[in-house]
């Protein structure tokens, strides 16, 4: 439950796992008592990518897919996120060294990214990783092993 102390004391009943937006939903479906209003944005930075490859993921459901040829420039990536934002609700800034982005989901909702994988993966030998940090700043690290079990290809951020 979350207490809200505006013109009059109001409480809404909060999901555990709820995202910013539906936190933000909630306040704002009281928000003519209470007289308080709330907005919502989540943020993510993908960095750190390992090799180069044809990175692909979903993204809130979708897929996304890229041929990156060097690790060090993601602007392939960032367009291939800005392509599906109509469907996930996340928007790709690639940063002035290219080497990183940052996602935005303006209205608050969770950004989750599930199944990370690169075609230059075959082997554990060979794995392919990658940076997510929250706003929050703590950072998962997307691994593709190339070998089932052994990855860590998903995370929420929200």
């Amino acid at each position: 439950q979350l207490t809200i102390n505006g013109q009059v004391v109001k409480t809404v009943d909060i999901a555990a796992g709820a995202s910013a937006k539906d936190i933000a939903a909630a306040v704002n479906a009281v928000s003519n008592e209470t007289g308080v209003q709330a907005t919502a944005r989540t943020t993510a930075t993908l960095s750190g990518l390992t090799q180069a490859g044809v990175i692909s993921f979903d993204l809130n459901g979708e897929a996304v897919s890229a041929s990156v040829a060097s690790a060090s420039d993601l602007t392939n990536l960032a367009d291939a996120i800005n392509a599906q934002a109509s469907k996930t609700g996340v928007i790709a800034k690639l940063s002035v060294e290219k080497d990183s982005i940052e996602l935005t989901a303006e209205d608050g909702r969770d950004i989750e990214i599930a199944d990370f994988g690169n075609s230059a993966t075959t082997s554990a030998a060979t794995a392919t990783r990658m940076n997510v940090t929250g706003a929050s700043g703590v950072a998962t690290r997307l691994t593709d092993t190339g070998t089932a079990g052994g990855d860590t290809d998903s995370t929420v951020v929200g």
